[in-house]
């Protein structure tokens, strides 16, 4: 496919986290890290774009001074992470959300609830992932990012959140077809996914494409001098958006045909490749 990127510098590159950046384990690889440190000593902006909230960014990149912006909840969220500001946002209404989990309750998912910056789930829920086909290297992360209520319904009913994504994990693959046809029916959200056997559910306007969009015009940049990572169908928008989309050899095959180039597994460090190749030419 012809690179969009036509011959501008690379002075952006937007990173999915889960299964681009991060290695199966959720830790960034030693590779991964020295590479970044480059494209930031040379003075691109790393821009983490994930389904994330920002608490659930992993902490070196929390930490990570240098690093200064974030596209949280599949684009809900732009949030300057050194000022702990957002200076975007999407977010759903709480009668949508109301909705939803009142459609959902006989089908008893997984569900969880991303606001402000954080996520909730149900007690109930912590107990029974081993019901439900979530990776095994996803469950430490469930463990460290969920704060644990009650009822969600009645945290969202009460409670003024202001709502980034509701998150469903199914216990079999055609309880989830069912829930997506029942969501498609809501014309005020966007579904997608980032694994087999989940759903994430945002206000019908937020993706990573626009928010990553909107970050690049606060910046002061042109698109053609954006570069674009991920692997899964939560990111194509995001690809389409970039002038230079970089697809992984572990991705669906949509994202891949949305990308101007494949690049090795996120296990073989693929994020550092790319950036070696197509953004540190000239080093």
């Amino acid at each position: 496919m012809e690179q969009k990127q036509n011959g501008r510098k690379v002075n952006l590159i937007a990173l999915d986290m889960d299964g681009t950046l991060l290695s199966d384990d959720k830790t960034l690889s030693a590779k991964n890290k020295r590479v970044l440190n480059q494209a930031i000593n040379k003075g691109i902006i790393i821009v983490p774009a994930t389904g994330r909230p920002m608490a659930g960014m992993p902490k070196e990149i929390l930490k990570n001074e240098d690093i200064k912006y974030a596209i949280c909840s599949n684009g809900a969220a732009v949030v300057n992470l050194r000022e702990d500001k957002v200076l975007y946002s999407c977010y759903l209404k709480q009668e949508i959300v109301i909705q939803i989990i009142e459609a959902l309750r006989p089908l008893d998912p997984i569900l969880d609830i991303f606001a402000e910056g954080r996520i909730f789930t149900e007690h109930r829920n912590i107990k029974r992932l081993n019901e439900f086909l979530i990776p095994d290297n996803m469950i430490p992360y469930i463990y460290d990012t969920r704060t644990c209520v009650d009822d969600i319904l009645d945290l969202v009913k009460v409670d003024k959140l202001h709502i980034e994504k509701v998150n469903l994990f199914f216990q079999n693959l055609n309880m989830r077809s069912h829930v997506e046809m029942k969501l498609k029916s809501i014309s005020e959200v966007s579904i997608t996914s980032s694994l087999n056997n989940n759903l994430e559910v945002n206000h019908k306007n937020a993706n990573k494409g626009f928010a990553l969009r909107r970050l690049a015009g606060h910046l002061g940049l042109y698109m053609e001098e954006v570069m674009a990572c991920g692997d899964s169908n939560n990111d194509i928008e995001m690809l389409n958006a970039a002038g230079l989309a970089i697809a992984m050899e572990n991705g669906t095959d949509a994202i891949k045909c949305a990308a101007d180039a494949v690049t090795l597994l996120n296990e073989e460090s693929g994020v550092a490749v790319a950036i070696e190749k197509y953004a540190l030419l000239d080093t």
